[in-house]
């Protein structure tokens, strides 16, 4: 791959991607003897100077401004690459570790190193390079952002990142990174020009069709990658409103008064039919992107099954603000997570049944 060289790769780097390509053999005394050794990497990656407080004191006492090293992304990539490692295969002890300091860790320096911002410019068009390393920092910042909000669901934890800092481009089509000369693509543009943010909001707001990239089902011409993101974040934002506002007094015992408030409730109502819109127009772009997809891979595939899975569960929260309590509730774990989101249309007793 043009990002990626085992004889030119930042060592910490090259250390996690060997020890994540051993989980994935199908020798299980490989497989076991990288579990074993998953906290000692772990342990050495977080504590590059790139990652850690005391190096950014150190610097800023030495020469009174913080200087970002070259290998300062690599770093982060391998601590993000590390923390989904810790998550679905690590100890239990290694899992909270991962969900409460390493993951703040990894998002602290995502922001320092404006990854939030990470938006292509025609300064990309001097070389490939630039251009390959500029797609690197948006497509981390993307992953960054899907497992802060998978979080949410498979942790209950709060997510880390806000919907307004989502300045940063959409990924590219995939053809255009795993090229080795992505200029000499055909139909290779400098970006998609389109940030998740506007991609997010679209979903609320009807825009009119890009002009050559959307149609009239699809206006911002997403794709599946796109749609996978997006109802992450609808999740995210439909349960934070399930949770916050709709009930502010559900942990009073007694009736209160103001629960019985009228202007409450009309502004409860609002809120839950611009809620069900968004997610009803996800849904209509999803199936226009589905119809029109001419092939597809066992990865593609499973990106799909898994953004219909959590379209039915915003579902299932928005016809029943009660499921949302009863989501926190649910003892998720990362080895069964997906039976029992499929079993939670059974777990949630659902109005008018």
């Amino acid at each position: 791959m043009p990002s990626f060289g085992i004889e030119t790769a930042f060592l910490p780097l090259l250390a996690v991607i060997t020890v994540m390509g051993a989980l994935y053999s199908r020798d299980e005394v490989e497989v076991n003897s990288a579990r074993s050794i998953l906290d000692l990497v772990e342990y050495y990656i977080f504590s590059l100077d790139d990652l850690t407080d005391e190096h950014e004191i150190r610097q800023i006492m030495q020469s009174g401004n913080l200087e970002e090293s070259p290998f300062s992304l690599s770093s982060l990539q391998a601590a993000y690459i590390m923390v989904v490692l810790q998550f679905w295969t690590g100890s239990a002890v290694s899992k909270k570790r991962t969900i409460e300091s390493r993951f703040t860790n990894v998002t602290r320096v995502a922001r320092r190193l404006r990854l939030v911002n990470s938006r292509h410019d025609q300064g990309d068009l001097l070389s490939e390079e630039l251009w390959i390393e500029k797609e690197c920092r948006i497509r981390l910042i993307n992953f960054i952002y899907h497992f802060d909000c998978a979080l949410t669901f498979f942790a209950h934890f709060p997510y880390r990142l806000t919907l307004t800092e989502m300045n940063f481009d959409l990924m590219c089509e995939d053809r255009l990174f795993f090229s080795p000369h992505p200029f000499s693509e055909p139909h290779f543009t400098l970006g998609r020009n389109l940030t998740l943010l506007t991609a997010f909001q679209s979903l609320f707001i009807k825009v009119p069709p890009i002009p050559g990239i959307g149609t009239e089902e699809n206006p911002c011409g997403l794709n599946v990658s796109d749609m996978f993101t997006l109802i992450h974040l609808l999740f995210v934002y439909v349960h934070n409103q399930m949770t916050m506002y709709i009930h502010p007094f559900r942990f009073i015992p007694s009736e209160s008064s103001l629960g019985q408030n009228p202007d409450m409730n009309n502004k409860s109502d609002t809120n839950m039919d611009i809620l069900k819109s968004a997610l009803e127009y996800w849904h209509s772009i999803w199936i226009s992107i589905r119809s029109n997809m001419c092939s597809s891979t066992i990865f593609s595939e499973n990106i799909c099954k898994n953004a219909v899975n959590y379209w039915m569960v915003t579902q299932l929260i928005l016809m029943n603000p009660k499921s949302a309590d009863t989501l926190m509730t649910m003892e998720i774990g990362c080895d069964d997570a997906i039976s029992q989101l499929r079993d939670l249309p059974n777990r949630i007793p659902v109005h008018g049944k």
